[in-house]
């Protein structure tokens, strides 16, 4: 089982045993601030887990609690623009009346995204770099290729599967041209 940081706090200010009680009937003292108190094995022994930032508490097979790492929530920009130079784990609006082409970024950790949500007139193209292609339903574009939206307000995102090169489909609303 896992469960985000910001949710587990939220749960733990509703559960919140008074600082200085006695660990009596499965009770432990609050302990120090930010910081999670679990029984370490059998007995009376708490330990003290602090916590972290953008982390999900995990345990391991005996049941230790530990912070993993989470994935930082995806920012927002609306482009204006024609042309956009994107950022991973962005998403973006096109919002203006003419096509607007996004273009992926040249390096990219596996895991990376890029969102796209159609608004203006023309739609978008989403442009790999040299040496990067996109698999759209299992078909890859050539390098460098484009996606290109069928109608104004299309969305896709797409997920780096191979470091820097190379992108899939996480979703896509309609059938987009694919170059």
């Amino acid at each position: 089982m896992s469960i985000s940081a910001s949710e587990f706090l939220k749960w733990l200010n509703v559960f919140k045993v008074p600082q200085g009680t006695t660990p009596i009937n499965g009770k432990v003292n609050a302990g120090i601030l930010n910081q999670i108190a679990y029984y370490a094995a059998t007995g009376s022994t708490v330990s003290g887990l602090t916590s972290a930032n953008n982390a999900t508490l995990t345990t391991n097979s005996s049941g230790v609690p530990s912070w993993t790492a989470s994935a930082l929530p995806m920012g927002y920009a609306d482009i204006t623009g024609t042309t956009q130079a994107a950022s991973v784990n962005m998403i973006y609006t096109t919002s203006n009346a003419a096509q607007t082409t996004a273009t992926l970024p040249a390096t990219a950790a596996l895991g990376s995204r890029v969102s796209l949500q159609g608004q203006g007139a023309a739609g978008w193209v989403l442009k790999a770099n040299t040496g990067q292609v996109i698999n759209v339903y299992g078909s890859p574009t050539s390098s460098g290729g484009t996606v290109t939206s069928a109608n104004r307000y299309d969305s896709i995102e797409v997920i780096c599967t191979v470091a820097n090169t190379t992108w899939g489909t996480r979703f896509v609303s309609s059938l987009p041209a694919i170059a």
